[in-house]
């Protein structure tokens, strides 16, 4: 079991089982790890981390760290984990918008005085891997400690893999919820249950322009349809990787958006033009989103009240899929840093992948759900059957597959 307990840890705790400032608002305690005064005993297995191994000989050493917005307080948290034990190494984080983030990043990259260290999406992949440097560790270590590392191999190194799985939700205003009379038996499991719920929670005026939306996907719709079609037992690729959008499932997903909005009324194309900021605001009653949003509507509402339920299915019944889910990616490392600098960084990854029985609430807050969700059920890589104890069914293989959670 020790084998692989990492992305165990990430993957239960991520969807749902620590989340502290989920209910609260208040960031989870992180256990720090001891100074280098009072070492600790080495971490992981076999990936593993030295604290007591002076980094850069102990000579002062500053990196610059970027990350895009949303989750400050965690990276925070990590630099402080990291300088605590090595205080000859300053951190300067660096933070920018998800839209500017990949302008500036490769730009930045091209020269060598852009960040070592740095944030990273698969999404960016062909935009940002000629500027990374491969890890110093071998992939055989890192798949035995980890899911998925083999698809991220690239002429035998790697530059980054996931340390966590997420998936989507619908997020609902609690306030909204219990002023429209509905109580926890009222969350829905079926799409037809869900529209009468939405009905419930839309709210107009007298004139009858709508005041509150009952359910919103304005400036988010790909998030909506992008993975619903596995409901239906649908792939979004074929069996030669290409793309298929122009089915019957497919069709199905975006018939139920625009009735929700055009025959049930719970929802307007022209009110509101981001349905995560406008739930965060008060005009939207429920909402699909990433996982990740929970830590940003935490971060930029903290008044906000919500909680999140798993996304429902067209019948009873359990489907192919409930939606499509992605890996999280570890942090890149800038190939043009100085060589000093770059080992740092080097460092720095591993004492994160190697560290989680010290600051596992780190990777986990970053994408978690609150703490009364049910664990959603979403597709998983096959690997996770060899050690996940809550895994109860499941078709493993390399494409979206079947698998159903136990609720915890």
């Amino acid at each position: 079991m020790e084998k692989k307990l990492s992305i165990l840890f990430v993957f239960v705790l991520l969807l749902n089982l620590v989340a502290w400032n989920g209910v609260s608002g208040q960031e989870a305690p992180l256990e720090t790890t001891q100074s280098s005064t009072n070492p600790i005993s080495d971490l992981g297995n076999p990936v593993q981390y030295d604290p007591q191994k002076p980094v850069n000989d102990g000579n002062d050493i500053t990196l610059e760290f970027w990350y895009w917005t949303g989750a400050a307080n965690l990276f925070q948290s990590l630099a402080d984990q990291y300088t605590e034990i090595h205080p000859n190494v300053t951190i300067n984080l660096v933070e920018n918008p998800w839209n500017d983030y990949w302008t500036k990043l490769p730009l930045a990259l091209q020269g060598n005085d852009g960040p070592v260290i740095f944030n990273f999406h698969n999404n960016q992949h062909d935009n940002i891997i000629g500027y990374m440097a491969p890890y110093d560790i071998s992939p055989a270590d890192l798949e035995a400690d980890f899911v998925g590392v083999s698809g991220h191999v690239i002429e035998g190194n790697i530059y980054y893999t996931d340390y966590g799985l997420m998936t989507a939700t619908i997020y609902y205003n609690t306030d909204m919820w219990a002023a429209a009379g509905l109580t926890d038996a009222d969350i829905p499991t079926t799409w037809d249950e869900f529209r009468e719920v939405a009905k419930k929670l839309t709210i107009r005026d007298d004139k009858g322009k709508l005041v509150q939306a009952g359910f919103s996907f304005n400036g988010g719709i790909q998030g909506d349809v992008l993975g619903m079609n596995y409901q239906y037992g649908q792939n979004l690729f074929t069996s030669d990787n290409k793309i298929t959008l122009n089915n019957d499932a497919m069709k199905n997903v975006i018939q139920r958006l625009k009735d929700l909005y055009e025959v049930d009324g719970v929802g307007d194309y022209n009110f509101g033009n981001n349905s995560g900021d406008n739930f965060g605001q008060g005009m939207v009653a429920m909402y699909l989103g990433w996982g990740f949003m929970t830590n940003s509507l935490s971060q930029n509402f903290p008044d906000l009240q919500f909680n999140c339920f798993e996304i429902p299915a067209p019948t009873e019944a359990v489907p192919y899929a409930y939606h499509r889910y992605n890996g999280e990616s570890t942090f890149g490392i800038n190939k043009n840093a100085a060589i000093e600098q770059q080992n740092v960084a080097q460092d720095i990854v591993r004492f994160f992948l190697t560290n989680y029985k010290k600051s596992s609430a780190w990777p986990m807050q970053f994408s978690r759900q609150k703490r009364h969700c049910k664990l959603m059920r979403i597709s998983l890589p096959y690997r996770v059957s060899l050690f996940s104890p809550i895994i109860s069914t499941g078709i493993f293989g390399p494409v979206p597959c079947p698998v159903q959670l136990k609720p915890m």
